[in-house]
């Protein structure tokens, strides 16, 4: 049986292998978050790993430049292969989205494919905003390579952050796909928002469906656990 160590990652070389794990995890089975965080969303080899540096690059930078942010790995004892991730944020005090506005989607091409991801991009961010305007710790991404699910990987992440909320008395806050959703509930977490994308109405170009059908349809969950007072 594998055994499975926990560490936080601390260098940025650990990223790439991290971020391959998450690419496979979230296209086995597909959904819409991966593109619209990646701008892969084209069936060219050259182009996926072009979407894949940028994005790599990009979540390093978010990462270093911000005091909240705690990305973790679940690796393979004897290998030291990565089996799965995540990412939490703890916000100790005040409104983390105080003075946040809209969001681009700089990553993705200028044009239509831009203002359709930004679009859905702010519908998405603007959950959190309105449920958690205050401290809270947020699981906002976690994944497991599709060969280990269900054997605890994801649960060793999860528990990290859980035991930091209560030691901190916070609550727990997590935006849940459709295959998450069941495993949030076990953990405690209640439902507390159903949400879906919107795209505009009337008359739209080719471009437009073609990307709008790799991001639509596309349901997610705002999940709330109640941390120790």
């Amino acid at each position: 049986m594998t055994a499975f160590k926990l560490l936080e990652v601390e260098h940025d070389h650990e990223f790439e292998e991290l971020f391959r794990v998450f690419r496979t995890a979230f296209t086995e089975p597909g959904t819409a978050m991966w593109p619209l965080f990646t701008a892969d969303y084209r069936p060219d080899a050259a182009l996926e790993e072009a979407a894949l540096k940028e994005t790599i690059e990009r979540f390093i930078s978010w990462h270093r430049s911000d005091p909240t942010s705690h990305w973790l790995k679940v690796i393979d004892e004897e290998s030291g292969s990565v089996l799965g991730g995540g990412r939490w944020a703890l916000y100790k005090t005040g409104n983390p989205y105080d003075g946040h506005g809209e969001m681009e989607a700089s990553w993705w091409p200028d044009g239509e494919p831009r203002q359709l991801a930004t679009a859905l991009l702010n519908q998405f961010l603007a959950t959190s905003a309105k449920h958690m305007n205050k401290p809270h710790a947020f699981l906002n991404i976690l994944f497991t390579h599709p060969e280990y699910r269900r054997q605890g990987v994801g649960s060793l992440i999860m528990n990290w952050g859980l035991e930091r909320a209560d030691e901190l008395g916070l609550d727990t806050f997590i935006e849940a796909t459709k295959e998450g959703k069941p495993c949030y509930e076990s953990f405690g977490f209640k439902v507390v928002d159903e949400n879906s994308f919107r795209s505009k109405a009337g008359d739209q170009s080719g471009e437009w469906k073609e990307i709008e059908s790799k991001l639509l349809p596309f349901t997610w969950w705002s999940m709330i656990k109640h941390g120790k007072a």
